[in-house]
């Protein structure tokens, strides 16, 4: 969970929300291990996962969050607009590296740069480096095999079906194909 209050307030209101749920194991959890769970989730985060600022719901796979069918609403027009510029393909990659790769490292087919890597972590789940990053809709695919360069080496990776790990949050992502 996320609380957003006053920093006078912040001091009170961690102590009781720790005292609260003290009888039902809640504990603190730092961001390296909230963004872990998030990057095996599959989920978004600005501006990591947006890294130019101005991507649409339909390249970073949250077309699900726009129903452009409804009355108009702020920024309705510009959707609609770029609708189908789809510059990007938001993926899941399974990278063969034992440690997480840096984010910003280039993804890379045949010798040409054809993304970014965005998101990263090393599952312990999963016993696998895995990333989110952003290719060119061709390269989609899943089984798609590409490279990561990064400050660590080259590594093989292929574009894989996210979440990586979700046991129970089926909700959060519809079960389409994505070919």
């Amino acid at each position: 969970y996320e609380v957003f209050c006053s920093a006078a307030d912040a001091p009170f209101l961690w102590d009781s929300i720790m005292e609260a749920g003290k009888p039902y194991g809640a504990c603190a959890a730092s961001w390296g291990c909230l963004d872990i769970i998030r990057v095996e989730g599959g989920l978004l985060f600005f501006p990591f996962d947006m890294p130019k600022g101005d991507e649409t719901p339909w390249e970073v796979g949250a077309e699900w969050t726009v129903d452009l069918s409804k009355p108009d609403f702020h920024g309705k027009a510009a959707l609609e607009r770029r609708r189908n510029e789809i510059r990007v393909a938001n993926v899941g990659l399974e990278i063969d590296a034992h440690e997480a790769i840096e984010p910003g490292a280039r993804i890379m087919k045949d010798g040409e740069q054809v993304g970014t890597v965005n998101s990263t972590a090393y599952s312990r789940h999963l016993m696998k480096s895995i990333a989110l990053g952003h290719v060119k809709p061709e390269l989609k695919a899943w089984g798609t095999p590409l490279e990561i360069v990064s400050e660590r080496g080259t590594f093989p990776a292929y574009v894989v079906r996210t979440p990586f790990y979700d046991p129970h949050r089926i909700r959060t992502h519809p079960l389409e194909e994505r070919a």
